[in-house]
């Protein structure tokens, strides 16, 4: 018959056949031939190689119900099983139509030692029929010995014909559909080394939906998340050849981990449920099959849903070397660099001066507890505090916060503050240290006196008394008083109490609110004062992060000090219901700032002009006149 006499009939005969009642174009589901067949990769493996066993069972009619293959394996681990894909076959005979369904599951299997090992006790339950295969026997020999024994099966490809390189991914890429792929960046690492860990999707069918049924906790390591494009609802697809075969690759989920512990530590799985439309099967582009365009069109209104698990990886973790560890080891491991900055280099005594370290690299900057700082002996510490943030770079960066007051007047330096790591990229120890920060500290004033107070309010002065709380003279003025403030959280309570002047008959609500209004007015002079003053980078940069802190503070009630740039925005969108507009304005003065102030020479002209006129807007648009 000619070609396009097939095609003919078959335009001709479809729509008949859609119309016919399904009861009689298909064939009963639960037919009494059931074949299952179990087929091993191969007969001989070695005993740090993987086994996979394929079930193949086929049923007559449409619908087919195949539970989970049973078995006895004793010396085996199950790695995985997973379901690989399915096959329609139809035939058209006396105006009926019958169908053929095949359905391939795939268990990996890895041996616990070396032997004449058996499999027994195959069995898989199809539409509650339960049938059997006849028992496997696998000879494991020695590792690295020589077999011969190979099949085209669907064990584990090669070493080097799996993306990103090893031996770790399973084998559907050879009849398979899909799959998930465990890809660690490194399988040798130090105790602490950062690994970036992704799992990825491999697929020759489109997919519908993916739901996630079970996120990866690996034990043993510290885990920060980099991203997950599932959460964001879109997957990047790349074309990608595994072992001759293209397949399409997007990234699921990356984290980065960090081992705890030495040893063979397990890297946990990641499993998921796909709905996806079937591949067609061989000869369904044959224009010689008559049945080919009934049976695309059968697959392409059907979704199967089948459920994967990644592959399990081990890492190796070596411990960090014991030879040229420096005695004022940090535990950072990774390369990281340090830098200091000072809000302000010239300060009267008894003012604070807010210093800030960054640390920031590759690796894990939250491992480093502390820093050992050698404050100049006449400098009071009174503040303390640190945060980390990791970036989807892959690096991460932990800032410390301090606010020490000098208490006499001199030339003082704060010294360079030195960071010892492990860089697992070179295998030394390496130092790093942060710039000097000279101090120019003039005579104080009665504007500026400390004095500490017990829990119970109780002024106090004593020696080595820690600062906790400030008496403000009666001459301070405005402009005084905002310099001293240091932190946005404590700015609105200082200023209140200062400019507090209110005559007795006024009620508490009122005097709160004119306290607000006068304090609102000082900063907004302070930041036209700031545009005009034409003040060195450093000091301006300063400025600005101090006076935004404080209208952000007063106004919304959300310390900067304390949160991230992402986190400052939620703040003002949630809690303060202000516009993105100026929230994501808002963090991007932040960033500006924090930027050009861990710069080298602490930030160039234009870039602090620009944040300082910024900083004059944000004021306005937050108190318009």
């Amino acid at each position: 018959m000619a070609v396009s006499t097939l095609k003919i009939l078959r335009r001709l005969c479809l729509p008949v056949l859609l119309a016919l009642p399904v009861s009689g174009v298909v064939a009963p589901a639960f037919a009494d031939g059931v074949r299952l067949t179990a087929e091993p990769s191969s007969t001989e493996i070695t005993v740090d190689e993987n086994l996979s066993i394929q079930f193949k069972t086929t049923t007559e009619g449409m619908i087919s119900v195949v539970a989970v293959p049973k078995y006895k394996a004793a010396d085996f681990d199950e790695v995985n099983v997973y379901a690989n894909g399915s096959e329609t076959a139809s035939s058209f005979i006396n105006g009926r139509i019958s169908m053929r369904q095949t359905k391939i599951i795939t268990a990996v299997l890895r041996p616990r030692r070396e032997g004449h090992l058996v499999i027994s006790g195959i069995e898989i339950s199809v539409n509650g029929q339960v049938v059997r295969a006849p028992d496997i026997a696998i000879d494991v020999r020695p590792s690295g010995a020589r077999v011969g024994n190979r099949s085209n099966g669907t064990g584990y490809p090669q070493p080097g014909k799996l993306p990103n390189g090893g031996p770790h991914g399973p084998s559907q890429q050879n009849t398979g559909t899909f799959f998930i792929k465990t890809e660690p960046s490194k399988l040798k690492v130090y105790k602490g080394e950062q690994v970036i860990l992704t799992y990825a999707l491999y697929t020759r069918v489109q997919m519908m939906n993916i739901q996630v049924e079970r996120y990866p906790n690996p034990n043993g390591f510290l885990k920060e998340d980099i991203d997950i494009p599932l959460l964001r609802g879109h997957l990047d697809y790349s074309p990608s050849v595994v072992n001759g075969h293209e397949f399409r690759r997007a990234a699921l989920a990356q984290y980065a981990v960090f081992p705890l512990e030495v040893g063979s530590l397990p890297i946990d799985t990641f499993t998921a449920k796909f709905s996806f439309q079937p591949r067609p099967g061989a000869g369904a582009d044959n224009d010689d099959d008559p049945f080919a365009m009934i049976n695309n069109f059968f697959r392409a209104m059907q979704t199967t849903t089948e459920v994967r698990t990644s592959d399990r990886v081990n890492i190796e973790v070596l411990p960090l070397p014991g030879a040229g560890q420096p005695a004022n080891f940090s535990g950072l491991v990774g390369d990281f660099d340090i830098t200091a900055v000072a809000d302000k280099t010239t300060v009267k005594a008894g003012e604070p001066i807010n210093v800030k370290v960054k640390v920031e690299g590759k690796g894990h900057a939250g491992s480093l507890e502390h820093l050992m700082v050698k404050w100049p002996a006449d400098f009071e510490l009174y503040e303390d505090k640190s945060n980390t943030q990791y970036l989807k770079s892959g690096q991460s960066e932990r800032l410390f916060e301090y606010m020490v007051i000098p208490k006499t007047k001199g030339h003082f330096e704060i010294p360079p503050i030195e960071l010892s790591m492990f860089n697992p990229d070179t295998h030394v120890y390496q130092t790093r240290s942060s710039q000097l920060i000279p101090v120019e500290v003039l005579e104080g004033s009665s504007a500026n006196v400390y004095i500490p107070k017990t829990a119970s309010g109780t002024s106090m002065v004593a020696n080595g008394e820690d600062i906790r709380y400030w008496k403000d003279g009666a001459s301070t003025s405005n402009s005084t008083l905002m310099v001293t403030v240091a932190r946005g959280a404590a700015a609105a309570s200082v200023l209140v109490a200062a400019l507090g002047l209110i005559s007795l008959g006024t009620s508490p609500d009122e005097e709160t609110r004119q306290s607000r209004q006068r304090t609102a007015q000082a900063l907004k002079e302070r930041a036209e004062a700031l545009r005009k003053s034409g003040a060195a980078p450093v000091e301006a940069l300063g400025e600005v992060e101090s006076i935004l802190a404080q209208v952000l503070e007063l106004q919304f009630g959300v310390a900067i000090g304390s949160l991230l740039r992402a986190e400052v925005t939620r703040s003002l969108m949630d809690r303060a219901r202000i516009d993105e507009t100026t929230a994501k304005r808002v963090e991007a003065l932040i960033e500006l700032v924090e930027h050009q102030r861990y710069a080298p020479g602490g930030g160039d002209r234009a870039s602090a002009q620009k944040a300082v006129e910024e900083l004059a807007r944000l004021v306005e648009r937050i108190y318009p006149r």
